[in-house]
């Protein structure tokens, strides 16, 4: 039985921009609590590595550590990385997001140490541009071999990876999860007021805030609300005034109460080109909200179609007016869906889950059980 486990989590990006960033800061403090000893390495940055600091975790700044395929910023990455295991020998490597993944398993064999790559949506599900779809999957089953184990936060994800080539031996499914509600359970809200819709996403590929924006010709008395920010946020502003329904939409910028802002909304909307497993999905759920979501990735493992929300065709603005009409005509639809959704958030998708089960994969990998 291993007991304390001293862990070094890679990652590009030292900013809040997306699911692998709130996954790992959540998994580390969890970790963290059970007495192991964790360990972040990162591109330089400000908010988020306080963050991480301020959940007992040590960070190590690595400036060259980008999403990039500059190969001499990526040499630099792999011997900075390199000097890091020397001085802090880790038990285990773990690699978020592309770049970040190849770097780290690259050095870890390198240096004898055991790797996890965890998959946080592959760079060639569908969706992706087609040139980087080839390059991707090429690259991935390539280098596979590498890691001793390839965590993917959805089925999907763990399929599409077989179908590119990788080892179903080396793949394991980890959900996603999110930590319950810190505040009350929401009431409904009094009848006769506009339906309002939230979508929580950054401005930028693959989320697709244009495709809601479209949407509301068609639904007059629904209102939108959009969380985040990014560099696509004034082209989206632009089109809501051209489209004359800037009355309907309110931008509320980058928000750090994610929970506040969907408990003032009746329904949540994601619509996105590709996916892997939004955590975005699981946070209106843990509060009963019905999603409206683009069937891409693993969404469809959260939300079941006509049971706690409803799944969209990618960029089917028809379709998805069509399921905000519905659940605005009728309320209590609504409010049964979120009470399902709430169900199977408790039932399946709790970040306690999420943690048993991947520090689960950890130790097996540490002992050697399962190896190929």
């Amino acid at each position: 039985m291993i007991n304390k486990i001293r862990i070094l989590h890679v990652i590009t990006r030292a900013d809040f921009v997306g699911g692998a960033q709130f996954h790992l800061l959540q998994l580390c403090a969890e970790t963290i609590k059970q007495g192991h000893e964790v360990h972040v390495a990162s591109s330089v940055g400000t908010r988020y590595p306080e963050s991480l600091k301020n959940v007992g975790c040590v960070y190590h700044p690595v400036a060259t550590l980008k999403n990039t395929l500059d190969p001499v910023k990526n040499l630099k990455s792999l011997l900075a990385l390199k000097r890091l295991i020397q001085r802090i020998k880790p038990d285990l490597i773990c690699g978020h997001s592309s770049v970040a993944g190849v770097l780290s398993k690259v050095v870890a064999a390198h240096m004898g140490v055991p790797c996890i790559f965890t998959a946080h949506g592959w760079s060639f599900t569908e969706g992706n541009p087609g040139l980087k779809r080839v390059l991707a999957s090429n690259l991935e089953r390539l280098l596979s071999g590498l890691n001793n184990r390839i965590i993917c936060v959805s089925d999907h994800d763990r399929k599409i990876a077989m179908k590119a080539g990788i080892s179903p031996r080396r793949l394991v499914m980890v959900h996603n999860g999110v930590p319950p509600p810190t505040l009350p359970r929401r009431s409904p809200k009094a009848p006769g007021r506009k339906f309002v819709v939230a979508m929580v996403a950054r401005f930028a590929a693959p989320k697709r805030q244009d495709t809601l924006i479209r949407a509301l010709p068609f639904l007059p008395d629904v209102e939108v609300r959009f969380a985040g920010n990014g560099p696509l946020e004034n082209s989206v502003i632009e089109l809501a005034r051209a489209l004359k329904v800037t009355e309907q939409v309110e931008f509320l910028g980058w928000r750090d109460d994610v929970e506040n802002v969907l408990r003032g909304v009746d329904a949540f909307c994601l619509m996105s080109d590709y996916e892997g497993f939004p955590l975005a999905i699981l946070e209106a759920m843990r509060i009963g909200l019905p999603c409206v979501v683009s069937g891409v990735g693993g969404c469809g493992e959260a939300v079941v179609d006509g049971e706690n929300g409803f799944l969209v065709p990618r960029g089917d603005v028809a379709v998805l007016a069509d399921r905000l009409k519905r659940l605005n005509a009728d309320r209590p639809m609504a409010l049964a869906m979120g009470r399902e959704g709430l169900r199977s958030y408790r039932a399946h998708f709790t970040l306690r889950r999420m943690v048993d089960e991947t520090m689960r994969v950890y130790r097996d990998t540490i002992s050697g059980a399962g190896e190929n």
